[in-house]
């Protein structure tokens, strides 16, 4: 996203001689440390003793946004904000008791492995970026087994078992 914003420059007297012509293209623009570009300059002048003259650089200031996503399981996460170009993001986000990072992608590519631990860092930006983060509940195995003293282990009715279950879910015995 660009925005244009049409910025006059008035820095010290252009020194030269009467009916001098100066170039728009001799002007160093200020870039603001690369935030802006130069989209659009004005005609060259002629410096005239009698007349304040001025030579108009148009800008381009580039702004990008980044947007975030998370479903049930992410707790907290950075809020969208609009960047500079050239400017870096961090993305933190925390997730619900039980829960998992599934995957993080960035504009749809996978980027979980550099986000796992709750921060994803986007450098140098330059266009816009969704973050989603997508997470799945923690999985576990509860293993029933029955241990009775020697002998007395009844004929039927206690076979050992494993459940899948997931985090926090109830668990209801066979018994």
């Amino acid at each position: 996203n660009a925005e244009t914003e049409a910025e006059t420059i008035t820095s010290n007297r252009i020194e030269g001689v009467h009916e001098q012509t100066v170039t728009a293209d001799s002007i160093t623009p200020d870039t603001k440390g690369g935030k802006y570009e130069v989209d659009a300059r004005s005609e060259d002048i002629v410096l005239d003793k009698t007349q304040d003259k001025n030579i108009t650089l148009t800008y381009k200031h580039y702004q990008y946004a980044v947007t975030t996503k998370g479903d049930a399981g992410v707790a907290s996460l950075t809020e969208t904000k609009v960047y500079d170009k050239g400017d870096n993001a961090q993305v933190s986000f925390t997730l619900n008791e039980g829960y998992q990072v599934k995957s993080v992608t960035d504009n749809g590519t996978d980027v979980t492995d550099k986000a796992k631990s709750g921060t994803y860092n986007i450098t140098s930006i330059d266009k816009n970026h969704t973050v989603v983060v997508t997470t799945k509940k923690i999985k576990y195995t509860l293993s029933v087994q029955y241990i009775f003293p020697e002998g007395q282990k009844p004929a039927t009715g206690f076979e050992n078992y494993n459940e899948s279950l997931d985090y926090g879910t109830q668990y209801d015995s066979y018994v």
